[in-house]
C-alpha cells in the first residue's frame, strides 16, 4: 500500500481546488483511501477533515451528506442531534458529531455542515429533500464545490435536484409521516421524498451517460492519493449542464426507458 502523509494530503486537495472561503461538499468512503502514514482510523479520518478546513480557512464552509433513509416506513425518531447517518460513510459522521456542527431538519435526507456558511446552508429548509430551499440546491446558488474522496463523481447527489426541477416523470414526490424531535418535543410531521415508481421497469445505469455527457462540457479535475485517484467539480456546472442534458434526454438517468409508465394513466 502506497503511504501519505499530512503534507501530500493538503497538496492533493489544493490540487483539487479548495481554497480560502469555499464551500466543500464531500462525498466520500474513506476506507478506500487507506495509506494514511499515522495508523487507526480515527487519525485518518481527523486528518483529512484537517486538511480540508485548513484550506476553506475560516470563512469556508465543510458539508456532508447525512441522509437516515432508513428511518423512512418506521416509526423512529429523527433527533437532528443524536440520529446518525445511514451508509453515508466515517467521515460524514465525523463531520456530524463536530462541535459547532449544524444540521438540517429532514428526517430522511439531512446535511451536516460547519463553518461560516453553515446557517446558510442547513437552517430553515423545506420539508421536501431535493426541490428549492434545501443544501443541495443553495450549494449550486452558493457555488459550491463538491470532492468525491474515495468515489467517482457517479454518486453525484446533485442529479436528484436536476431531476426533481426538470420534472422526470418516472418519479412523483411521496409524503411520510414522521415522527421527529423538534425544540423538545416530540411531533409527527409530513416530509416528501422522490421516489421511483413502482414496478416500472426502469433500471439505473449509475449515472454514466449524465457523467460522461457532462465530462465533455466542464472541468472534473482529479489527482492522485496513496493509490487513490480524487476528483472534485462545481455543483453550480454539474446542475446547469446537467439540466440541459436531462431537457434534451429526460432517461438520460436511466440504463432504458421505463417499460412500464403508470404516470401516462
Amino acid at each position: 500500500m502506497k503511504k501519505y502523509d499530512y503534507d501530500d494530503l493538503v497538496e492533493a486537495y489544493a490540487k483539487l481546488d479548495v481554497t480560502e472561503g469555499r464551500i466543500v461538499y464531500v462525498i466520500s468512503d474513506i476506507w478506500e483511501v487507506r495509506g494514511y502514514d499515522r495508523p487507526g482510523s480515527r487519525n485518518l479520518i481527523e486528518a483529512h477533515v484537517k486538511a480540508l478546513r485548513s484550506l476553506i480557512g475560516r470563512t469556508g464552509t465543510l458539508i456532508v451528506s447525512t441522509a437516515s433513509t432508513n428511518l423512512c416506513n418506521t416509526e423512529i425518531i429523527f433527533d437532528p442531534a443524536q440520529t446518525p447517518s445511514f451508509q453515508r460513510g466515517a467521515l460524514s459522521e465525523h463531520v456530524r458529531q463536530l462541535d459547532g456542527a449544524l444540521r438540517s431538519f429532514h428526517p430522511f435526507n439531512s446535511y451536516a455542515a460547519i463553518g461560516a456558511q453553515a446557517e446558510e446552508l442547513v437552517a430553515d429548509v423545506s420539508k421536501g429533500a431535493w426541490g428549492s430551499h434545501t443544501p443541495e440546491a443553495r450549494m449550486v446558488e452558493l457555488d459550491a464545490l463538491t470532492i468525491c474522496l474515495g468515489v467517482t463523481p457517479h454518486l453525484s447527489t446533485t442529479v436528484h435536484l436536476i431531476e426533481q426541477h426538470i420534472g422526470v416523470p418516472y418519479r412523483y414526490n411521496k409524503e411520510f409521516l414522521h415522527p421527529v424531535l423538534r425544540n423538545g418535543s416530540v411531533s409527527r410531521e409530513s416530509f416528501y421524498l422522490l421516489v421511483v415508481y413502482k414496478d416500472c421497469g426502469l433500471t439505473r445505469d449509475g449515472n454514466r451517460k449524465l457523467v460522461s455527457h457532462l465530462s465533455n462540457l466542464m472541468e472534473f479535475r482529479e489527482t492522485t492519493l496513496g493509490r487513490q485517484t480524487l476528483y472534485s467539480y462545481n455543483n453550480r456546472d454539474f446542475y446547469t449542464h446537467g439540466l440541459k442534458a436531462f431537457s434534451e434526454d429526460i432517461y438520460i438517468w436511466c440504463d432504458s426507458p421505463p417499460t412500464h409508465r403508470p404516470y401516462r394513466e
